[in-house]
């Protein structure tokens, strides 16, 4: 009995970690999707992005992620996109601002 309930704890293990980081995954292509849409739906083309997970003023995780797109118009130049996204959608526009080469790494 103590042999099978080890070996059916190795197998959840084997098979749960995989599929936690394929779902880990899989969110992170969904938000960037979902970021790349609403640059789309205002006219600009997104180039790159960065993903960032969002935290309360006490420090606990929410199941919001930053997601911040740099993107390009054809008149008015690059933008920088700063977004909060969830699971359903775009959450908050945090800031829609012009974008200088000089402030890419902040």
């Amino acid at each position: 009995m103590h042999n099978i309930s080890l070996i059916l704890f190795i197998i959840c293990c084997v098979i749960t970690i995989p599929l936690l980081w394929w779902i880990h995954c899989l969110l992170e292509l969904w938000y960037v999707w979902l970021g790349r849409r609403f640059c789309i739906k205002h006219s600009l083309t997104p180039s790159q992005w960065k993903l960032k997970p969002a935290f309360t003023d006490s420090g606990i995780k929410t199941e919001y992620t930053f997601v911040e797109l740099f993107c390009i118009h054809p008149e008015n130049g690059k933008f920088r996109v700063r977004l909060l996204v969830w699971i359903f959608g775009v959450h908050a526009i945090l800031s829609i601002e012009p974008f200088f080469e000089c402030e890419k790494d902040l």
